[in-house]
């Protein structure tokens, strides 16, 4: 029976840490191999919190401490001339499967799928205003993709929406401001040094 219960212990310590370990598989092209892909946390990095591996047959991996959401980007080594877009994306418990090319996406994470649907919203947006010449058509799309961003913060009171806030707080008018911050969004909002 000792050993019985000492078994159910070691089972539950172990699927409890697991639960709290975000798993990055991801893919570059392959002639990125044996380049170096950093996991940069977000907005203040410092040497001893980024994360780096090798790109391995076009693919790499990471394991991140997710017991608290945060936010990190993806980024090849400048060394590399890659023409490859750096990735925000979500720190939270599950796996995340990455894709970096000149377009980088993430999914697998209920975070992260929401944080991705956003950047295909910015990514649009911006073709569409890069698509028109007159002011007033450009500007009706940054509105438009700024009321997208403030559904997005405003679903998002979390670290995530956090973030996102204080990087595109300019895109927002006042009344919209208050209500996010009468929702709480700035407790979220992290310190930027």
């Amino acid at each position: 029976m000792c050993k019985f219960s000492l078994f159910i212990a070691i089972a539950v310590i172990a699927v409890g840490c697991k639960s709290n370990i975000l798993i990055i598989k991801g893919e570059v092209p392959a002639r990125y191999n044996k380049q170096t892909i950093f996991l940069v946390p977000r907005p203040n990095p410092t040497p001893s919190t980024v994360d780096s591996t090798k790109i391995i047959n076009g693919k790499f991996k990471f394991r991140a401490m997710a017991s608290s959401v945060h936010m990190c980007d993806i980024t090849i080594s400048r060394k590399a001339n890659a023409r490859i877009e750096k990735l925000l994306v979500a720190i939270e418990p599950g796996k995340l499967h990455v894709k970096m090319d000149t377009v980088s996406c993430a999914y697998g994470t209920p975070l992260n799928d929401d944080l991705q649907k956003w950047k295909e919203a910015m990514n649009i947006s911006g073709r569409k205003a890069l698509g028109v010449t007159q002011k007033s058509q450009q500007q009706e799309i940054y509105d438009d993709f700024g009321k997208t961003t403030f559904e997005f913060v405003k679903r998002n009171v979390n670290p995530m929406g956090g973030y996102i806030f204080m990087m595109m707080e300019p895109l927002f008018d006042s009344v919209q401001i208050t209500e996010l911050k009468s929702i709480g969004i700035e407790k979220w909002k992290p310190i930027n040094n």
